[in-house]
């Protein structure tokens, strides 16, 4: 993914500089010497991958049942632990003693976080007594 990423910010970057160049020169491109020129097909290819983006990874999921069962399993995952430190994974558990309780908070919101969302979905039903499916 980070390959991809960079070759398209390279491509596009790429495509942008030669526009600007066959229309300004390859000058001094500063203050109103120049104008950035966007090609109309990278314009288009931009526009489809950032509507990609909003879709499916910054469209707003607050109100989808597995959005909400998930972060219902978070929140008590999150309590569970702070009321009960000793099921912490050891690295963090030694922490737990000399933590205040911000450290203690950040403990477990790193013990959790490093969890899949099977194991969240185990370790809440062993923590909370229920499994959720």
């Amino acid at each position: 993914m980070k390959d991809l990423t960079s070759d398209l910010i390279g491509r596009f970057v790429s495509a942008v500089c030669q526009a600007t160049w066959a229309q300004s020169g390859h000058g001094k491109l500063v203050r109103y010497n120049g104008n950035v020129v966007v090609p109309p097909e990278t314009f288009a290819e931009i526009t489809v991958l950032k509507g990609i983006a909003v879709a499916y990874v910054m469209a707003p999921r607050e109100h989808e049942p597995h959005y909400v069962e998930q972060r219902a399993i978070i929140f008590d995952l999150v309590e569970a632990l702070l009321d009960n430190p000793a099921e912490l994974e050891p690295h963090l558990a030694e922490l737990w003693a000399s933590s205040d309780k911000d450290a203690r908070l950040r403990l477990v919101i790193d013990q959790v976080a490093s969890l899949t969302d099977l194991s969240a979905r185990q370790w809440h039903a062993h923590l909370c007594g229920m499994l959720r499916h």
